[in-house]
């Protein structure tokens, strides 16, 4: 199964706050921290006939095991701040090249997690092997040199770290890298599933209630589960009005709730309340949100790119490339499934669409804007856009109109 998909299957059913400690840069690091909290607690029960182990690398007084273990810890921690701190800084230079949300994957780098988890095993195995007690230089004998092993293992990791970093850093890589993201959040978007298709929006009604936004936020993950149960808790069809990715304002319409009948008055409230945290509402934009975010990083990351003090063109066509990949596979492939079923087969949730005008509207037609000044930018992604636009049926071409005709605006 797709590792996203079951990412995203876990969000959805972890608390909050266990979420956020234990999803993406985290659960690597922790792991590794606690196999090295544990490994020192594993020597303290090393039971008293096994104390000859301690003694196989010759003489040691105790004095002088604690003061290696201390050494080690105070190592680790020392190298692993400098790199972070050097590498930061780096991140922070390349950031003001790119948009920051070009960076969203270097903490997810398994390099980066496992480079922190090293570092916090060696120091817990360390820091817990210096409570043995008094009259126990065996057991301290036995730690020396596993912690002296977890030094030489995590100083290697820090050069595969700063050689992956070199890589990563690089303009092309990142765009290359939130272009894969960009094509795979496409994928899945356009990907029909169980009890998914394509049904338009019911009509809007008189008789359809109407649920307001309770609070203002940007809309994040959305729990197809819940709305469908929710719809079928009513015995009607929610018809989502946002995606992924939008700001809603207080009051702003979330959804339609279509042939329930109104509401009881003191439901009305938790209702859309119940909706909005469906819909994931909060007030921060969630990473991975789906192909609109990776789009609007592209854009970002190109408009950045323009910029009068980073003038890098050719960081902006390779944006302007893998966007115009991503509106190709839409033009030509079949429109996103974006209705759902409940297990009787029953029409209960309309989502909204990925469709070209929303892509053009967030991401291309505002790389186009700024893509005006520069006259090899401008030729390239007038080419790309027309060649499209020539494979785009009649529902796209008016989108992509827009972008070509936003690339021929005078200045």
């Amino acid at each position: 199964m797709n590792s996203t998909l079951i990412g995203r299957a876990v969000r959805r059913v972890t608390p909050a706050p266990l979420r956020r400690i234990f999803s993406g840069f985290w659960m690597t690091p922790i792991l590794l921290g606690a196999m090295g909290l544990g490994a020192a607690f594993g020597l303290n029960v090393v039971p008293e006939q096994a104390r000859w182990l301690g003694g196989l690398l010759g003489p040691l007084d105790e004095d002088g095991a604690r003061a290696a273990l201390s050494a080690v810890a105070g190592a680790v921690i020392s190298v692993f701040s400098i790199v972070l701190s050097l590498t930061f800084v780096a991140l922070s230079l390349t950031a003001q090249q790119l948009s920051p949300r070009m960076l969203d994957f270097v903490l997810r780098e398994t390099i980066v997690q496992v480079l922190t988890g090293a570092t916090l095993a060696t120091f817990l195995f360390c820091a817990a092997s210096l409570s043995f007690g008094g009259g126990e230089t065996w057991r301290l004998g036995l730690a020396t040199p596993v912690a002296l092993t977890l030094a030489t293992l995590t100083l290697g990791v820090v050069v595969a770290f700063a050689h992956r970093m070199t890589e990563v850093m690089r303009p092309d890589e990142m765009v290359a890298r939130r272009g894969d993201a960009l094509r795979g959040a496409l994928a899945a978007e356009l990907k029909p599933g169980a009890r998914r298709s394509r049904a338009a929006a019911p009509p809007a009604d008189p008789a359809d209630r109407l649920l307001l936004s309770p609070f203002s936020g940007y809309v994040g993950l959305i729990d197809e589960a819940a709305l469908v149960a929710i719809a079928k808790r009513r015995g009607g069809v929610l018809a989502l009005a946002a995606a992924p990715g939008a700001f809603l304002l207080a009051d702003e319409p979330l959804a339609r709730l279509v042939g329930a009948g109104p509401a009881p008055l003191d439901a009305a409230d938790d209702e859309a309340l119940a909706v909005a945290r469906a819909m994931g509402l909060s007030n921060r934009t969630e990473t991975g949100t789906g192909a609109l975010y990776e789009a609007r990083a592209l854009a970002e990351g190109g408009i950045r790119a323009l910029s009068p003090g980073v003038n890098d063109p050719g960081t902006a066509i390779a944006c302007i490339n893998r966007l115009m990949d991503a509106a190709a596979r839409l033009a030509t492939g079949d429109p996103a499934p974006n209705a759902r079923a409940d297990g009787d087969g029953a029409l209960r949730l309309v989502l909204r669409p990925l469709e070209m005008a929303l892509l053009a509207d967030r991401a291309l037609v505002p790389l186009a804007w700024h893509s005006r000044g520069d006259s090899e930018v401008r030729a390239h992604y007038r080419r790309v856009a027309e060649a499209v636009r020539e494979r785009a049926g009649p529902r796209d071409r008016p989108a992509l109109d827009l972008v070509i005709e936003t690339l021929d605006a005078p200045d």
